[in-house]
């Protein structure tokens, strides 16, 4: 229903307000896309969003060099911005809004390691995704699948910046939500550890014997 109420109504402004540019039209489907998320974006966490909040949670001891970031780039004055702009995604309604608040947070990650750094060129993808994976671990976004999943049903970005931006930002909810021991390096019995007296001080549970279930599938069919 809300797939075919969106198309329609884009298609009849296109129609009717041609001649306004197609600035007006896409203030028009901000409109239109504002009012599906009134009716569409859950109000509570699903358990793929908790599952995934908690483990950012337990995984904060993770030191940033065991990510690939580079002892050069551990200048972390502008991570903090670049952690708000993940919370953001939270109180933005539209797809565009909330994958906009993503590549606010990539640019000022890129522009940090340009700064601070003092790179010859522009970091590329490689250098970009650990710190990504660092920022959501800091974050510990608490609706990660809500919000890619209504990105991935609502959004009309197709190509460009912010649809490379929704594909690299599911590779990183990805490769987090499976990390574990082998993928950092460590004994398992160290990971657990580590794991359990993060879950202490944060007041979570942590079970080292939970089957952990993949969520992911439904995210990437979109």
């Amino acid at each position: 229903f809300f797939f075919f109420f969106f198309f329609q109504a884009e298609d009849g402004i296109r129609d009717v307000e041609r001649s306004r540019g197609l600035g007006d039209v896409y203030k028009r489907q901000d409109y239109i896309l504002s009012g599906i998320y009134t009716r569409a974006f859950p109000r509570t966490q699903t358990e793929p969003d908790k599952y995934f909040h908690t483990k950012m949670l337990l995984l904060k001891w993770i030191d940033p060099t065991a990510l690939k970031i580079r002892k050069t780039d551990l200048k972390t004055d502008y991570w903090t911005s670049a952690c708000e702009c993940i919370s953001r995604m939270e109180e933005v309604k539209t797809p565009q809004e909330k994958l906009q608040q993503v590549c606010n947070c990539s640019n000022l990650l890129v522009n940090g390691m340009m700064k601070f750094s003092k790179r010859s060129e522009p970091p590329g993808a490689d250098d970009l995704v650990p710190f990504l994976n660092y920022i959501l671990i800091l974050a510990a976004p608490k609706r990660i699948y809500t919000n890619l999943n209504y990105i991935s049903a609502f959004s009309t970005e197709s190509c460009g910046e912010l649809a490379y931006i929704l594909i690299q930002l599911k590779s990183v909810v990805m490769y987090l939500e499976s990390l574990n021991a082998a993928g950092l390096g460590m004994k398992t019995e160290e990971f657990n550890e580590r794991m359990r007296e993060c879950a202490a001080r944060s007041n979570v549970e942590f079970d080292e014997s939970k089957v952990v279930q993949n969520y992911i599938d439904c995210i990437c069919a979109g």
